[in-house]
């Protein structure tokens, strides 16, 4: 069972029971599932969220920041004993093992089911239950193979030529009596006479 525990501005300490399968929110607003009243803590300040086995503390791009154990975080798996702070309000963070008298409260997990059939599947003695090995299947590549280094090497030799080509056709152009008077365009070789 893990719980909450702020102390707010008045000096009084709250507790808030964590459920797993729901996120908590924190702030100011109202409609939050942990209301901080406090004028530097944000409107929709920090969500919890149980994931992969861990209650998880999310920040949710509050103007003051989130803290936990003294560093400010965006994203922070709690563990036992942490430390919060958001504003001026302080808090910890306590995972407490269930005890017996929280395990009998508790409803099983699985209600128990018909009785299954009588040999479903008959196995010979030669057969066995026990999981077979497979041997590793191979990986097939999503990326394409890498190219050799001698094409990857000629490829920049061959684009460096062809810039320099260009540029001198590019000056050639600029230089040309062609390019330089419209009337020794009625005296080139293309045109009509």
């Amino acid at each position: 069972m893990a719980k909450l525990f702020f102390v707010g501005l008045d000096g009084t300490e709250k507790s808030y029971r964590l459920q797993t399968h729901r996120p908590f929110t924190v702030g100011r607003d109202p409609g939050n599932d942990i209301i901080l009243r406090d004028p530097k803590v944000s409107r929709h300040h920090a969500e919890i969220v149980f994931e992969r086995g861990f209650f998880v503390l999310h920040d949710l791009a509050s103007a003051n920041g989130t803290y936990v154990n003294a560093k400010r975080v965006r994203v922070a798996p709690l563990t036992h004993g942490a430390k919060l702070r958001m504003g001026n309000t302080y808090g910890r963070f306590s995972e407490e093992l269930p005890t017996e008298s929280d395990a009998d409260a508790q409803e099983p997990f699985e209600q128990p089911g018909p009785a299954p059939r009588a040999d479903p599947l008959r196995t010979t003695p030669h057969e066995s239950l026990a999981p077979v090995a497979t041997p590793p299947q191979r990986i097939h590549r999503l990326t394409p193979p890498a190219r050799s280094p001698k094409r990857a090497i000629a490829l920049p030799a061959a684009s460096a030529r062809a810039r320099s080509s260009r540029s001198a056709t590019r000056t050639a152009r600029r230089s040309s009596p062609i390019a330089a008077s419209p009337a020794s365009w009625a005296s080139s070789p293309w045109s009509s006479r």
